[in-house]
């Protein structure tokens, strides 16, 4: 009687380098899909959580509002309005010239110097956050534009 390894090979023949290594990219692969199902169960608890940690004051309806879209255009036309208020008269970003390389202020110490104006009923954390968005887009056209002058300050230098 031929004793079996109990992979169909008897226990005296050797798998060849071909079969192991077969066999290993085989346990390799189930091992990619047993972490994959991992990976989704432990997303889908951590995705439970941040479902259940949202705002529950907030009334689920079957019916789409009517009126979304005007809600969140009027929500970011305040955040624009809030952004335009706190910011002083004067955004302009630092840019300077170091060993050839243009170098701009960092957006948190632009923001951070440039906000004048908090409202009363949040922090400047809070409004940071929120208006992040609108901050950063200030931000950019005002960062493109002290980039384009020192560039044409170095031109009429340069002439």
């Amino acid at each position: 009687m031929i004793r079996s390894r109990g992979n169909g090979i008897p226990e005296n023949e050797k798998p060849d380098r071909a079969e192991r290594q077969d066999r290993m990219e085989r346990n390799d692969m189930v091992m990619g899909v047993l972490e994959a199902y991992d990976r989704i169960e432990r997303l889908e608890a951590e995705n439970e959580k941040l479902r259940a940690g949202m705002v529950k004051s907030v009334a689920t309806s079957t019916e789409s509002d009517p009126f979304e879209g005007i809600n969140a255009r009027i929500l970011q036309v305040g955040r624009e309005k809030l952004v335009e208020e706190s910011l002083g008269y004067w955004k302009d970003v630092r840019v300077e010239r170091k060993n050839g390389v243009i170098v701009a202020e960092d957006f948190d110490d632009w923001s951070k110097r440039k906000v004048e104006k908090v409202p009363s009923f949040m922090s400047y954390d809070q409004f940071a956050l929120l208006c992040e968005a609108e901050l950063r887009s200030v931000y950019e056209s005002e960062k493109k534009k002290a980039i384009d002058r020192l560039m044409k300050s170095e031109q009429d230098d340069e002439e």
